[in-house]
């Protein structure tokens, strides 16, 4: 906890912050001054880019913290992480030596340390809330791991497709009815928030997201039919090789 509250510390006094960091800050303010959601830097509502109503649940944190407010959130967001995967693992394991150095391990993981010392995205207030839904999962309490879960859609809209994977997984070693349930449940919730939701924060009454992926197709049934004819431009596009290819070099 002492080593990330000081990287942290050090990430902002040193002002070498990426834009996103920029942009919540901006949202918060803008929020507390009857802008809700709107980005004056990209110049639209953030939520017609990314459902993130759980960002507006840390205004009053805003009103106390100012620009502390995201290093607050990264900090207990990974504090709460570290302890879940410890948990999870001592359920697992029976041995807190290991599960400490398991949950060290996470936190030394290169994708986490860098959101620590470096950017600030909504994912990682998700974070703690997919793994305590795990440890809730460990120990068969499968009805409040979802209803954890769920909050996890308000994070992001693509926790949505998490959810969906969640509920497989559910279905293939927990309980078939409450995963395949969870499943259609997130699958709905994902159309239904990109289509309808995220276009009334938006002017034109559009997806602004949708631009960055429009070469995977125009509309969903596209996306779908495209993921067949050609599925190795959907799992291995150019950049997720290039992650692969460093993440293998550690090797």
């Amino acid at each position: 906890a002492l080593v990330i509250s000081v990287l942290i510390s050090i990430h902002y006094n040193s002002y070498k912050v990426g834009s996103d960091t920029a942009i919540f800050n901006n949202i918060f303010y803008n929020s507390l001054h009857r802008r809700i959601g709107y980005s004056s830097i990209e110049g639209i509502n953030h939520f017609s880019i990314h459902f993130s109503p759980l960002l507006l649940s840390f205004l009053p944190v805003y009103l106390i913290a100012g620009k502390w407010t995201l290093g607050i959130i990264t900090f207990i967001s990974f504090l709460f992480s570290a302890s879940g995967i410890f948990l999870i693992s001592k359920k697992i394991f029976k041995e807190n030596k290991i599960s400490f150095l398991i949950g060290l391990t996470f936190l030394l993981y290169a994708p986490v340390a860098h959101n620590i010392v470096w950017d600030f995205h909504e994912n990682i207030i998700a974070l703690p809330i997919l793994i305590f839904s795990f440890y809730l999962l460990v120990l068969d309490r499968t009805l409040q791991s979802l209803l954890l879960f769920s909050l996890a859609f308000l994070v992001k809209e693509e926790m949505f497709l998490v959810g969906i994977f969640f509920g497989l997984y559910i279905f293939l070693f927990r309980n078939k009815k409450e995963g395949l349930f969870f499943s259609l449940i997130s699958i709905v919730g994902f159309v239904s928030v990109t289509k309808v939701i995220m276009p009334l924060f938006s002017v034109s009454g559009g997806h602004h997201l949708w631009g960055r992926y429009s070469h995977l197709g125009a509309n969903y049934t596209e996306v779908v039919l495209g993921f067949f004819k050609n599925p190795q431009l959907y799992l291995f596009p150019p950049f997720y090789v290039r992650k692969l290819l460093s993440l293998l070099a550690f090797f």
